[in-house]
């Protein structure tokens, strides 16, 4: 898959800019993804689930164009610290599935981390249609990262989602521990 992708790079290498970044951003996150369910990659630090986040918000903003606009803050006294690996791509695929990409006009989203009373905080933000979004999904996405945290936490990490601060859009936060800072 790797040699594919990095084939079909060269193939377009001189042309399209737009097209060499977004074949190279789709091979490190193709990468990102397998290494991740690798023995040993469970835990990943922040700074590379944040850098597989931008290659996938990147590849995003090409498809919606002027729909999406993100932000992303990842404050650097956390960017150390460990993570389940593929624990932040599913909660900002439902704020752009299920808010962002079916709204008439441009949305934003945003995402960032921070320390905060002794834990890592994560929060998923957009301005798109929040507790109005009908869309078809399994539903499963919020569930299956509660489950995952969970088992990973041993209860301590806790998953809270609903209306934004406003009352419109969608928010999610995450609260994990501090404890696992990479070597």
């Amino acid at each position: 898959l790797y040699n594919t992708l990095h084939s079909l790079l060269e193939l377009v290498r001189g042309g399209d800019a737009q097209a060499d970044a977004a074949i190279d951003r789709f091979a490190r996150l193709a990468r990102y993804v397998s290494e991740g369910r690798a023995p040993g990659r469970d835990l990943v630090p922040l700074a590379e689930e944040w850098r597989m986040l931008s290659d996938y918000l990147a590849l995003e903003a090409l498809r919606l164009g002027p729909r999406i606009t993100y932000r992303l803050a990842l404050h650097p006294a956390v960017a150390d610290v460990r993570v389940p690996a593929l624990t932040l791509q599913p909660l900002v695929e439902n704020a752009i599935v299920h808010g962002l990409a079916p709204r008439a006009g441009p949305g934003t989203l945003r995402v960032s981390a921070v320390a905060l009373d002794g834990a890592l905080v994560v929060s998923v933000d957009d301005d798109g249609l929040g507790t109005a979004a009908r869309t078809a999904g399994s539903g499963r996405g919020l569930s299956l990262v509660r489950r995952r945290l969970a088992l990973w936490s041993g209860g301590t990490a806790t998953l809270a989602a609903g209306a934004g601060q406003d009352g419109t859009g969608w928010h999610v936060a995450l609260r994990l521990p501090l404890a696992g800072r990479a070597a």
